[in-house]
């Protein structure tokens, strides 16, 4: 276990009913909430995260994206050809693990062969749920949108490759900086 996970357990700082939920105490807020990189990258949060107060309760969700941006401070720097090194954590693993490296990015790109083809890979990397995705797709563009289990991604019909980016950020609260879009 990590050693935010024993600070939560030993502080009590999870909901009794609804275990989804964590009590941002007073030291957490000051480490997560009072930088100059939480101003950065506020906008990447919810509303809820953007406004949040000490001992108010957050979602595991947002409180993972918190220490994203948080991680973001102490690794930022230029290496190499340019590339920055930052680091994001996947909240929902057991126990807790932290990857260094740049942040993974959705790819979107379109095939055509007889018909365009938009195809969509990199989306359980936030945990975004194929189906729910699929769903939201189909009802937001009216098209087909398939799931193809074995290489994990999404074949969507027609050139939807500027509209896909606007339903992520939108729906499901993706940043557009983290979506690589590119046709072949």
């Amino acid at each position: 276990m990590s050693h935010l996970t024993n600070y939560v357990e030993k502080h009590s700082l999870v909901d009794p009913q609804d275990r989804s939920k964590v009590k941002l105490s007073l030291e957490l807020h000051k480490m997560l909430c009072q930088s100059k990189q939480f101003e950065k990258w506020k906008y990447t949060l919810s509303k809820v995260a953007q406004n949040i107060q000490p001992n108010q309760w957050i979602d595991c969700k947002d409180f993972a994206k918190l220490l994203i941006v948080q991680g973001k401070r102490n690794k930022e720097k230029k290496r190499g050809r340019g590339d920055t090194n930052s680091f994001y954590c996947n909240f929902y693993e057991e126990p807790l693990t932290f990857h260094s490296g740049r942040v993974p990015k959705v790819q979107v790109f379109v095939n055509k062969r007889h018909r365009f083809r938009t195809k969509i890979q990199g989306l359980e990397k936030y945990h975004v749920s194929l189906e729910d995705f699929s769903g939201c797709v189909q009802k937001a563009l009216a098209t087909s949108a398939s799931i193809q289990k074995n290489q994990q991604n999404i074949s969507v019909q027609g050139n939807m490759i500027q509209q896909i980016p606007n339903i992520l950020m939108e729906e499901f609260g993706l940043d557009p900086r983290f979506v690589q879009k590119s046709a072949s």
